[in-house]
């Protein structure tokens, strides 16, 4: 982020000079990438809101850069201000680009391979986050595959701003007589009309577009602006000479509230944030900023620019920018560490090479190096820009296309068959009068193998089974939603008739969608004879409230008079398990023993064994995601032969259909197990 306070010389043109700066300012940085920092390891969850102050803080300087020059001047050169904004930015990035997708091909998985080399070139090109946006890539989305570059939004963001900005007050100050009252006025609309523009944009579901999407933040910048326009300036020395001594406390007021805004903030689950929190944090980001430049001799801002936080500041922009790719390489997985720990790894490397950016490369071509400015430095962008361009070309790229499978590996595959027979006769010793009646029938065993002629072979073995299952409907998170086309295609093939509610972010117990009261809408619209519930990762609480929020959902199920079956979650990798979500197995069972006949419980650790497996037969096709969490299209088969045969082991009248029939369909192409780009390819 380009936080640069140094003012042009204006003896000098289209030059930069160092000039003592304000400890405070560089203090904020600080703090403001250390939220960052924080929030993107777990830590704080409103840290987010630090890249708000990095913003406002961006507005303030580059505003005050450009009307010293008005003042001096009585215009901007924008040329030379853009050259020295890319010489002061663009070295850093291209740096990052090369190294990071350089490492990123030597170490990393084919998705995040893939994944670096589609976004590099929009993040070179400042526009990273409009190609998230198209991508409709939902950035609060905690299991999703990590992005090297995917941090670089913000970074898009101010460099589109300091494209457009300079231009305008260029022009006020050609048309204008009172130039700083002008920008004053213009600040106050065009943030207003950003407010206007997030509010009008918000979805709930997904705020990814106004978080990331440059009219929506473009609010953030201006009223940093706003603040360093003399009208304003002049208002705040004023106001914080008159404060004297209690300055301290107006100081310490803004900090706390702000701190307040980044401990109780939790991104969509606290929408409230984008229809005008996020406006008022960053003004009060922007008071504080213009608070320590009214008076930089007052202790508070002393205190402020405390000598690590200004250290930390002065790194921010090249710690900001290696943090993440940090993050994302130094994982859990790949390290074997978590928690602190780990946080302190990432840390040190992150600090480290933001350190030997800075030395070795940043300063040396923003003050030292003379072919960086001029008709050199124009040849040199221009040549290095090319050679970056041409690198995302040759590079190799990953194959990338979703792995087939055979109905051989698929059986292979599947781990199903005894893993619940023997509950089947208590599971349905019972019936409400409401429920249909049930039938005493042979059972139909699992198959151990299957390919495009196997067939079904009953067992002697007879018990009590439900019945109908002529329409099943299937509800949960992101986990059933990748289930969801193989199910889908197994049940149509079996002649049931299907519905769903399964969509990312949906369970019994989320906060950020309400998702229950719309699952069980879906229910009663429906009309099944049998629910699935898949166990979402969303139902994270305390004992109390999982057990509070399956009775609820399984007594609404059982009102409609269908079944219902909770199936467990998939083991998780060991860096996505949430203790919280230990105790939903015995819940679910707990449930299932108060609705007997009625309500049971499908331990999927039939499909998948007891513990994380990406690769579950060894065959290099990945029947689940390496995020630890989804499945692949193989695993969705997997998943749908084991469904089926615990369906046919507990239903009279459902007969699965061949896999042959439906196991390697149309479904297999589904974009789920394209995006993002190589999720599913085929393992090295």
């Amino acid at each position: 982020m380009a936080l640069t306070i140094a003012a042009p010389p204006l003896n000098e043109p289209g030059g930069e000079q160092r000039r003592p700066h304000l400890a405070a300012l560089d203090g904020l940085r600080g703090l403001a990438v250390i939220a960052v920092l924080l929030f993107h390891a777990g830590k704080l969850q409103g840290g987010f809101l630090g890249v708000d102050l990095f913003f406002a803080l961006s507005g303030f300087l580059i505003t005050s850069l450009l009307l010293a020059e008005v003042d001096a001047r009585g215009r901007v050169g924008l040329f030379a201000f853009w050259g020295r904004r890319l010489r002061r930015l663009l070295p850093a990035v291209l740096l990052l680009l090369v190294v990071v997708t350089v490492v990123t091909t030597v170490v990393a998985s084919v998705p995040e391979r893939a994944a670096t080399l589609s976004d590099g070139p929009w993040a070179q090109a400042y526009i990273a986050n409009w190609h998230a946006i198209a991508e409709h890539r939902d950035y609060w989305a905690s299991f999703e595959l990590p992005r090297m570059f995917g941090h670089l939004w913000s970074l898009a963001i101010e460099e589109q701003f300091y494209l457009v900005w300079p231009v305008l007050v260029a022009l006020i100050a050609w048309r204008s007589r009172h130039v700083h009252r002008t920008v004053v006025i213009v600040c106050v609309i065009a943030s207003v009309l950003s407010l206007v523009q997030m509010i009008r944009l918000f979805d709930p579901s997904d705020p990814t577009r106004v978080y990331i999407g440059t009219d929506t933040r473009a609010s953030s910048l201006l009223l940093g602006a706003l603040l360093a326009a003399a009208p304003l300036r002049k208002a705040a020395i004023w106001f914080t000479s008159r404060l004297a001594g209690a300055y301290i406390v107006f100081a310490a007021g803004l900090a706390v509230a702000i701190g307040l805004f980044w401990v109780l903030v939790n991104g969509p689950s606290s929408p409230w944030i984008f229809r005008g929190g996020l406006f008022v944090h960053s003004l009060l980001a922007g008071l504080l900023v213009a608070g320590c430049a009214a008076r930089p001799d007052a202790a508070a801002t002393r205190w402020i620019g405390w000598a690590p936080l200004r250290i930390t500041g002065v790194l921010s922009y090249s710690l900001y920018l290696w943090h993440w790719p940090m993050y994302a390489l130094l994982s859990q997985q790949r390290t074997g560490m978590s928690g602190w720990p780990l946080f302190g790894l990432r840390f040190v490397t992150s600090f480290a090479a933001a350190a030997v950016s800075k030395k070795l490369v940043e300063d040396p071509i923003r003050f030292k190096a003379a072919w960086a400015r001029g008709r050199t430095g124009v040849v040199a962008l221009i040549g290095v820009t090319v050679a970056v361009a041409a690198f995302w070309v040759v590079i190799p790229h990953p194959e990338t296309a979703p792995a087939t499978f055979s109905l051989d590996q698929l059986g292979s595959t599947s781990t199903s068959g005894t893993a619940s027979t023997s509950t089947v006769t208590s599971l349905a010793a019972s019936t409400s009068v409401e429920s249909p009646a049930t039938t005493s029938v042979p059972i139909v065993a699992a198959p151990t193998s299957v390919s495009s002629s196997t067939t079904l072979e009953p067992t002697t073995t007879t018990t009590t089974l439900f019945a109908p299952t002529t329409r099943v409907m299937m509800t949960g998170d992101s986990i059933a939603f990748d289930e969801w086309p193989a199910v889908a295609a197994a049940m149509t093939a079996s002649k049931v008739a299907t519905g769903s509610y399964v969509s990312p972010g949906a369970g019994l117990l989320d906060t950020k969608y309400d998702s229950s009261t719309v699952i069980e809408k879906a229910v009663t619209d429906f009309h099944p004879d049998l629910v699935l519930y898949q166990g979402s990762l969303w139902d994270y609480g305390t004992p109390a409230e999982q057990r509070s929020a399956y009775d609820q959902f399984a007594s609404v199920v059982v009102a409609t008079g269908a079944r219902l079956a909770f199936i467990t979650i998939p083991p998780l990798r060991a860096d996505q398990a949430n203790k919280q979500l230990a105790t939903l197995t015995g819940i679910m069972k707990e449930v299932a023993d108060q609705y007997p006949g009625q309500v049971f419980v499908l331990n999927s650790d039939g499909a998948w064994g007891p513990t994380f497996t990406q690769d579950v037969n060894g065959d290099k096709v990945p029947e689940r995601k390496p995020d630890g969490v989804h499945v692949c299209p193989s695993g969705a088969a997997m998943y749908a032969l084991w469904l089926t045969n615990e369906l046919q082991l507990r239903f009279t009248d459902f007969v699965s259909a061949p896999p042959a029939k439906w196991a390697t369909g149309k479904w297999v192409r589904d974009p789920r197990y394209t995006n993002p780009t190589g999720i599913c390819a085929k393992l090295p």
